[in-house]
């Protein structure tokens, strides 16, 4: 205890007193993991060596060493690594032999410091980059759907990456593994790849263990995939009937390898089937007497998917009917107990069989051990061969009893008691042909010795003999042979006499063997060349020559005095031959051109050096030299084509769009010049490269300068014609430039004509036409024909209108109207039916008798045929059938000219029926009327009042707001739905200044600046049922003056489109 004194300038003093306890000091030095000295061992072009370790806190520092200099030490975790990397190759150390020293201190925090020797031994690295399979580039083709490309492989263990390639980022490797992938399945109808062919590229890296890597470039072409489903035997679905007791159902097949499974359906888990075989079967037997269906009435309902290699998938919905089947046991052939007697030495006893389907067993019986039965087959055998003179059976009297069993699908069983008699077997060896030894003489060069035979079946095998060595035999055949060809004058025998000794054993089925001595004479062979008999001169001569034809690559076939194999030796042209080692045919490579000879002399003539090497290997040769000719080898000059106008139908002559399958072709011949066509060549025609035509030219063709040739029967659709022209030395033309033409044997659609009733001698008559390109309309009326274009027929869309012009005025009656349809090639077709149009006339109207009747469903108001200058009434009224009568009336009244018109029996024969009637009738002004008629009940929409024109005076911003009167048309249902359509009057759309709002049957716009003039709207009403009718108006711009509205009767006569029964609309001429 101390007590301290703290006095400032002042003498102002403080007194503190401590008390200083002294503890205990660690005097102890750390201890180093692994003692004073420690050894390890680094690989080079690594830094790191070890991380040392103590029992306390301590700080690190390298101490000393030979090699202290090229170490260094983290104070804090006592890693220790090299400066720089070390290399085993150019040792840093201090012995310049890979083992540096270094001393590392470790030092606590009281100073107490321990010292660690280390030993690092550097072994050398591996420095090879890794090799990967396939070099440095590879192609690999992948079906589109799949990620999987390929699995790479390397030389040694590698981590994988992908390291480059234009589309690098649509790939991810396992690093591990090296199996390559596409992060998405790929599509080949939509390429991904950086220049959307389908083609991807992709650098892969293979990095070892000791850093060194390789890059291979991957080239990955995507293939088109199969994405259709497989179809399935028997479509979507099949019914089966099976027996109870039984899993099999049925083997299903498809188009394509598929792997099936059980999909689904109300029996599903009852259900298996084999994914490869598509072999469906019940996971157990159905019992009839208990059905477990999901009706429980023995049908079964599951649903099999078949899924081909692409994922393509289709299902078929099986029914399984399970049938009663007899339970009783099977019946096996031979009763319950049947004898048999089986050879000593043999293990098969006999294959039973039974009336029915049955696995196979063995039961019992005294020696039942000693048997063994197939469960499927029914073949019953011994274990081991049965031995008469040293029976095993129970009774040691060779004779056997084993019980079999017969289970049958159902589980029914029959037992069978057998019986085996083993009886004494042939034990006498085989008699091999020809006693126990034989002498064979054998030509030189060759291996065939003998076919030996015994007097039963045997296995033939070389037993010995002083030259065994030098044989070989075929087990089943005994042909005996040499290993190798035996040279008389080289002997290989052991007496070097050509006198070989070899021992042949012939072993039966029952192990008894018999032994042949052969002693095989080799005698001496012939090694005479053989004499070549070329094209020229004499047999064995070492020259010849032959004379042919330029073009001809075939030259000649050489002949010898025996077998023998052919070669080209030399000869100055060698290069330019080749010849048939079998038959000798001797050919040049490439056909000799006269005019610009190969030959070494280039003189068309060609030396060439045949050998010709017999059996023996004995060679002859013969030099032959080959005379090239010239000959005609100038092709005739190429012909052209055109299509006869006689066989280029329809609209045009020149267009080559015919309809004849045989069409006539012109093939203009040269007539001048070194390659002229002359009489006797031959012109062929040809359809895309068949023949479809052929000609040999007369002076008549040659004179004319032509010749029209026919083409064989054709198909419809485009063709391509080309000819060409072959001399008689053979020389063809050059192919003519193509012909281009089209054959069209279809006819255009069927047109229609609508009934028209007209009160007009000038009327208006309409149908359907349907339109495509090329196709020209013609209607006929009363004998003229009017082409459409030409000021009274046109067509709008698939609808053609043709009004009689003045001048070709109608007599009152019936009119058959013709409409036809012609295409470009000449195929035409009309409607077929006659009288659509009545032309009637009709005279000034004056008052009728009301028509209106007292029970009619709308307002009723007074209805007459108003004279011409007296207002027409409101409409529509509605009549009934009675007062069509009135109505007639009032027709016949106005009209004389047609007396027999009978409005009753008009309204049948539009409805179709004799039933009770009514009608709507629409009175408008300008004598005009229309008349609706259709059964009682039957609901109908037609025009009512119509819609106003609308005239609009231009100003600065005219602005257009009108909306459609709720009264312009009337449906007889109140209740009925009815939706309204605006266009143009030509079925164009409005233009883009007006829009029309259906839903309120608004018209709004803004009349673009300096615009006047009028536009034709028509008005659409549809019910929900179909049912249409239609008005058109006119929007009129001008400047100050309005002008009136179209009268009901002009929308009548323009818009009115009649429902079945419609009258169509009718106003004075």
């Amino acid at each position: 205890m101390v007590e301290i004194q703290a006095l400032d300038d002042n003498g102002n003093a403080s007194v503190q007193t401590i008390t200083v306890t002294v503890t205990d000091a660690d005097e102890v030095a750390p201890a180093i993991t692994g003692g004073a000295t420690a050894a390890t061992s680094i690989v080079e072009n690594t830094t790191a060596v070890a991380n040392l370790s103590a029992n306390e806190a301590v700080t690190w520092s390298v101490r000393g060493g030979a090699d202290s200099a090229l170490f260094a030490i983290d104070p804090a975790t006592g890693a220790l690594r090299f400066v720089s990397t070390p290399n085993f190759e150019a040792p840093g150390d201090n012995g310049a032999n890979n083992t540096y020293v270094v001393e590392i201190q470790a030092l606590d925090a009281n100073g107490n410091a321990s010292v660690q020797t280390i030993t690092v031994m550097v072994t050398d690295a591996d420095e090879v980059a890794p090799a990967i399979t396939g070099g440095a580039t590879a192609a690999i083709p992948v079906v589109e759907n799949t990620s999987a490309v390929t699995t790479l492989s390397a030389n040694g263990a590698v981590t994988w990456s992908v390291k480059g390639g234009v589309d690098s980022a649509l790939f991810a490797i396992d690093p591990a593994t090296g199996a390559l992938r596409f992060l998405s399945t790929p599509n080949f109808e939509v390429p991904g790849d950086s220049d959307a062919n389908n083609i991807y590229v992709v650098e892969v890296q293979a990095v070892d263990a000791s850093g060194n890597s390789t890059v291979q470039s991957i080239t990955v072409t995507v293939t088109d995939a199969d994405e259709l489903a497989p179809a399935i035997t028997g479509g979507a679905s099949v019914a089966i009937p099976v027996v109870e007791n039984t899993t099999a159902v049925t083997t299903l097949t498809a188009n394509e390898a598929v792997t099936w499974s059980v999909k689904g359906g109300v029996d599903s888990g009852l259900f298996a089937i084999d994914p490869a075989t598509g072999a469906l079967h019940f996971v157990s037997t159905p019992n009839f007497e208990a059905p477990g269906d999901n009706g429980a009435n023995n049908t079964y309902v599951v649903e099999v998917q078949a899924l081909d290699a692409n994922g393509n998938a289709s299902i078929q919905t099986i029914t399984v009917t399970v049938n009663d089947v007899a339970e009783l046991p099977p019946t096996t052939t031979g009763g319950a107990t049947v004898a048999i007697s089986v050879a000593e030495n043999t293990t098969a006893v006999t294959t039973l069989t039974a009336n029915e389907a049955v696995t196979w067993s063995v039961k019992g019986g005294a020696d039942s051990a000693l048997f063994v039965i197939d469960p499927a087959t029914g073949a019953l055998r011994f274990l081991s061969m049965p031995n008469f003179e040293a029976p095993s059976d129970n009774g040691a009297d060779n004779s056997y009893v084993v019980e079999v069993q017969a289970l049958d699908a159902s589980g029914n069983a029959s037992v069978r008691t057998i019986t085996v008699t083993v009886t004494d077997a042939d034990e006498v060896a085989p008699a091999i042909t020809g006693s126990a030894t034989a002498a064979i003489p054998v030509v030189e060069n060759t291996t065939a010795v003998t076919t030996l035979s015994a007097n039963e079946a045997v296995t033939w095998s070389v037993k010995g003999g002083v030259d065994s060595a030098l044989f070989v035999i075929d087990p089943a055949t005994g042909a005996l042979r040499f290993a190798s060809t035996p040279n008389f004058e080289a002997p290989g025998d052991n007496g070097a006499n050509n006198s070989y000794v070899v021992e042949v054993q012939a072993l039966d089925a029952g192990g008894n063997a018999s032994v042949q001595t052969i002693t095989v004479t080799v005698t001496d062979a012939d090694e005479v060349a053989p004499a070549i008999t070329g094209p020229g001169g004499s047999a064995g001569a070492t020259s010849a020559s032959i004379t042919l034809g330029e073009n001809d690559s075939v030259v000649t076939t050489m002949g010898a005095s025996e077998a023998v194999t052919w070669s080209i030796g030399g000869g100055a042209d060698a290069g330019r031959f080749v010849i048939n080692p079998a038959t000798g045919l001797l050919s040049f490579i490439g056909a000799p051109d006269f005019e610009a000879p190969r030959d070494s002399g280039a003189d068309n003539s060609y030396v060439v050096e045949i050998i010709a090497t017999d059996r023996s290997g004995n060679p002859s040769r013969q030099t032959l030299t080959v005379n090239v000719a010239d000959v005609d080898d100038t092709a005739p000059a190429a012909p052209s084509l055109d299509l006869l106008a006689v066989s280029d139908s329809g609209s045009s002559s020149s267009d080559n769009l015919t309809n004849a399958t045989t069409p006539l072709i012109r093939v203009a011949l040269n007539g001048s010049g070194a390659n002229a066509n002359v009489v006797g060549e031959t012109v062929t025609l040809f359809e895309r490269g068949a023949v479809v035509g052929s000609v040999t030219l007369t002076a008549q063709h040659i004179s004319a300068g032509f010749v029209d040739l026919a083409s064989v029967a054709l198909a419809a659709g485009d063709k391509l014609f080309t000819a060409s022209v072959t001399d008689a030395a053979g020389n063809v033309s050059a192919t003519s430039a193509a012909l281009a033409l089209t054959i069209d044997t279809e006819a255009p659609a069927t047109p229609t004509v609508k009934p028209t009733l007209a009160f007009d001698t000038t009327p208006t008559v309409s149908g359907t036409a349907p339109r495509a390109a090329g196709e020209v309309l013609t209607v006929t009326v009363n004998g003229v024909t009017y082409t459409e274009g030409d000021g009274a027929l046109t067509r709008s869309g698939e609808s053609w209108t043709l009004t009689i012009p003045d001048a070709n005025s109608l007599p009152l009656g019936s009119h058959s109207v013709t409409v036809t349809l012609t295409d470009g090639a000449g195929n035409s077709r009309s409607d077929s039916s006659r009288n659509e149009l009545v032309v009637a006339a009709v005279p000034p109207p004056r008052v009728g008798t009301q028509v209106n009747a007292p029970d009619a469903p709308l307002p009723v108001q007074p209805n007459f045929l108003p004279p011409r200058d007296v207002a027409a009434p409101a409409g529509p009224f509605m009549f009934h059938v009675p007062e069509l009568m009135a109505l007639e009336d009032l027709i016949k009244q106005s009209s004389p000219l047609i007396p027999d018109f009978n409005l009753t029996d008009f309204a049948q024969r539009r409805i179709g029926e004799a039933a009770t009637f009514e009608g709507i009738l629409t009175m408008g002004g300008d004598d005009a009327f229309q008349v609706l008629v259709i059964p009682v009940g039957s609901p109908a929409l037609t025009l009512h009042r119509g819609v106003q024109d609308q005239t609009f005076e231009l100003t600065k911003d005219t602005r257009i707001s009108f909306r459609v009167p709720s009264d312009a048309f009337k449906h007889t249902d109140a209740k009925a739905t009815v939706k309204l359509v605006a266009t143009l009057r030509n079925g164009d759309p409005l233009p883009n200044w007006l829009v029309f709002d259906p839903t309120t049957g608004r018209f709004e716009g803004v009349v673009p600046a300096g615009l006047t003039g009028e536009i034709a709207v028509t008005i659409k009403a549809v019910d929900m049922e179909g049912r249409s009718a239609e008005t058109i108006f006119r929007i009129k711009i001008v400047g100050n003056k309005l002008v009136g509205r179209a009268g009901l009767a002009e929308q009548i006569r323009l818009a009115s489109k009649p429902a079945p029964g419609l009258i169509p609309s009718m106003r004075k001429a």
